[in-house]
């Protein structure tokens, strides 16, 4: 099933023991895995703490006509759970405390201490800016050192931040980010939506996470890499079945993230 991140806002969380809580953004690695790594959900006000993170792997199951996630853990486990700091991003250690509070395993490692895709154990962020290039190479050498890198954060992408973004195609203003669609059985993200209404005929368009070069968080700019006559005659589906999917994918010369 494909969603929107709007949309995916409207569910309800469900544990092994209660049901509360509501969807409220969602994070994503950027640029390379565009996976979603952790779902925040907003607890109030059925117990005093507010937002907590969970991570997709916790979700047994969707529930689309009820609007609810089955969760493998607790009301307890959740409640007792490391909550995040809205004012700063989830670092690193942030993120080993949470998967260890669940029992879940550290989706950037696999076994020898090397990412699923054989490189170093971060996720990508980018195209990276000197400042995550220094943080990068810090990271790495505290590891060698077996020092702790308390002081390192991964930045992931807050779809919520992202609709912020102004779309810039080849130096000249389009638009700006509407939403995320991503799968939700793959938790991949596919598309992010521009809304294109202030500069061409057409107003919303699903574009491949692939064509977006830089999602710079200095300027809220994102950059893609698609010449505006394609943009204009470019496919618009309010559905997100598989074949829309397979369509748009096409008409970019895309084979999509999932394969679809």
């Amino acid at each position: 099933m494909n969603f929107r991140v709007d949309a995916f806002t409207q569910f309800a969380l469900s544990t092994t023991d209660d049901e509360f809580g509501t969807v409220n953004d969602v994070y994503f690695d950027s640029v390379g895995n565009w996976k979603v790594r952790y779902i925040i959900a907003d607890t109030r006000p059925w117990f005093f703490g507010g937002k907590v993170i969970l991570s997709p792997d916790s979700v047994e199951r969707m529930d689309i006509d009820a609007q609810l996630l089955h969760l493998s853990a607790t009301k307890e486990e959740i409640k007792d759970s490391p909550k995040p700091d809205e004012k700063e991003p989830i670092s690193r250690t942030h993120e080993e405390r949470i998967l260890s509070h669940y029992g879940l395993p550290y989706y950037w490692t696999a076994p020898g201490g090397m990412a699923q895709n054989g490189t170093h154990p971060y996720p990508t962020v980018g195209p990276l800016s000197p400042v995550a290039v220094e943080a990068v190479i810090e990271s790495e050498e505290a590891q060698i050192s077996e020092e702790p890198t308390e002081d390192v954060n991964y930045h992931l992408q807050s779809s919520k931040d992202l609709t912020s973004y102004s779309v810039y195609s080849r130096g000249e203003k389009i638009g700006k980010i509407d939403d995320i669609v991503f799968d939700s059985r793959t938790w991949q993200v596919e598309f992010i939506e521009v809304n294109t209404g202030t500069a061409l005929k057409k107003t919303h368009h699903l574009i491949p996470v692939q064509k977006f070069k830089e999602l710079d968080p200095v300027t809220e700019r994102a950059h893609v890499d698609i010449d505006l006559e394609k943009l204009k005659d470019a496919p618009t589906h309010e559905q997100l079945t598989d074949e829309h999917k397979k369509g748009i994918n096409k008409y970019y010369g895309m084979s999509g993230m999932s394969g679809l």
